[in-house]
């Protein structure tokens, strides 16, 4: 009986170990507490427009996201998605009644109206529109939802079932071949280059709730035998096709022949020399690297840390980038979002 349940234990332990192990984890949102100058500057955020925006903000009090809403400044539906995910993480590192209710009220109204087939959020505008449903703003709900997860254990699980229906959706998408591209419209372009925000959340579900269960029956001989059943493989190929769907930053950017070695014209400005894109991809083949295993993504994270510091690098360790990359013209500045 001891040999049957270690192996169970081994065959559960192994169900979960598709992805390779990351070297690093985050700290779970709301398990440290700011103190001194980092809770002044939360505090001051908290009272303060940043902490206000659902007060007075249309954009996000009055966004198709929320009960009633109808008002969104582009077809990207993205304005109310930014808010709750840094809302999340201020309103429980504070501990603060008013922000958590916000973002309680937000997530409650998201969850409560989930699509029968997983899908979360808004239509397009138009209800007879024939352009794909776009999953960009949803990368941003989803990194919310992950740290909701974390900061308030009364709602992981609830958050998780979500999350799993939601992934399936997104499975089907990308596997039809019907996410949309920048030739349909902008709308589609952060979908586009940023898929490893997509990756990121897909793997954390994967780590903390793959939804594995396994399910044991005992025969007459006292023989032990189970089903095992788990997500685990729609998530790795949901990361898989949202990657393959996605600009290759690998190949088609961070390399000595294509990488920009100055501060690019308005002529060549694009989607891959605007500055957060660039920061974001950073981490697109880290991110990767768990699911192919290919020490090449790792030998191409690597050398875009190299092409983007070499030539666009500031001594203060960020990279220069007003808006887009800027070279090392010490009088071109970086915007804060890049930083974020």
């Amino acid at each position: 009986m001891r040999k049957q349940l270690a192996l169970l234990v081994s065959c559960l332990e192994l169900s979960s170990a598709t992805l390779v192990p990351p070297l690093f984890t985050r700290v779970p949102t709301g398990s440290i507490k700011p103190t001194g100058w980092a809770l002044d500057v939360a505090n001051t955020q908290a009272n303060g427009l940043a902490g206000h925006l659902r007060d007075f903000d249309s954009y996000v009090n009055g966004s198709i996201w929320v009960e009633g809403g109808f008002i969104e400044y582009s077809e990207m539906h993205e304005s109310a998605p930014y808010w709750f995910n840094s809302m999340v993480a201020l309103a429980f590192q504070l501990e603060n009644p008013r922000l958590q209710n916000q973002v309680r009220t937000f997530l409650d109204w998201t969850l409560d109206h989930q699509q029968d087939d997983g899908w979360l959020g808004p239509e397009p505008f138009d209800p007879n529109a024939t352009v794909p449903r776009l999953v960009w703003p949803r990368y941003l709900l989803l990194l919310g939802l992950v740290q909701y997860a974390e900061a308030d254990p009364t709602q992981t699980q609830r958050i998780a079932n979500s999350m799993h229906k939601f992934v399936t959706a997104v499975h089907d998408i990308f596997a039809n071949n019907t996410q949309g591209d920048p030739s349909l419209g902008f709308q589609y372009d952060y979908q586009f280059v940023r898929w490893e925000e997509m990756l990121y959340s897909l793997q954390w579900l994967h780590d903390n709730h793959p939804q594995g269960a396994a399910t044991i029956h005992v025969d007459e001989g006292l023989m032990l035998n189970w089903d095992i059943t788990g997500q685990e493989d729609q998530l790795v190929e949901t990361m898989q096709l949202v990657r393959n769907a996605g600009f290759s930053w690998k190949n088609d950017w961070f390399t000595d022949a294509i990488f920009p070695k100055s501060a690019p014209g308005l002529a060549d400005l694009t989607m891959q020399t605007h500055g957060v894109n660039t920061g974001e991809a950073l981490k697109s083949e880290a991110i990767a690297y768990r699911f192919t295993a290919d020490p090449t993504d790792i030998d191409s994270t690597w050398k875009r840390l190299d092409l983007v510091y070499t030539y666009h690098g500031r001594e203060s360790g960020t990279f220069s980038a007003d808006e887009h990359i800027a070279g090392l013209d010490p009088s071109r500045g970086q915007v804060m979002t890049v930083l974020i």
